[in-house]
């Protein structure tokens, strides 16, 4: 479930970005931005192949820009998850295959092909390799390239729940 933030938001964030984390992470300025709550809901079952692997952040940008990436937790139980980083265990061309299978099959077809099975990614696997997880904290805001190959970390995807107070 996902709520689009007002432009206003949005501005401020970048705001944020540049005054605190534009140095430290070696880039000039945020030149646009966009900002959304989000919760993650879905019981492994309904996961769909998309959502079973790393991915980075594809946007549309001019030459010399890159994309910035960053996650508040607004949540206090930390087994709702946090974000895992990985790294590519394969080629570009068997990566780009492996994307594009998950967009077009179904999980069933996907899951048998790539042995990549109907869950949050916790761990690495042929395809990836789990460099670093970083665990939610109440109000931690983690900020990285959208570069980097990452996912949602949820360890007892049971406890997921649409309600914002429980989820």
């Amino acid at each position: 479930i996902e709520l689009p933030m007002p432009d206003s938001i949005a501005t401020q964030c970048m705001a944020f970005f540049d005054r605190y984390l534009a140095e430290v992470l070696s880039v000039d300025r945020a030149a646009n931005g966009h900002a959304k709550l989000a919760i993650a809901t879905y019981p492994e079952h309904r996961l769909q192949p998309f959502q079973t692997i790393p991915h980075i952040d594809r946007m549309p940008m001019a030459a010399g820009q890159v994309a910035m990436a960053s996650v508040l937790y607004l949540f206090e139980d930390e087994r709702l998850g946090g974000t895992g980083f990985y790294r590519p265990r394969v080629d570009a061309a068997r990566l780009a295959r492996l994307f594009n299978d998950a967009e077009s099959l179904p999980a069933e077809a996907f899951a048998a092909s790539h042995g990549i099975r109907r869950a949050y990614p916790a761990t690495s696997n042929a395809w990836f390799e789990r460099v670093l997880g970083v665990p939610p904290r109440w109000n931690r805001l983690i900020a990285y390239s959208g570069t980097l190959f990452h996912c949602s970390d949820i360890p007892e995807p049971s406890r997921l729940d649409p309600d914002p107070a429980k989820g």
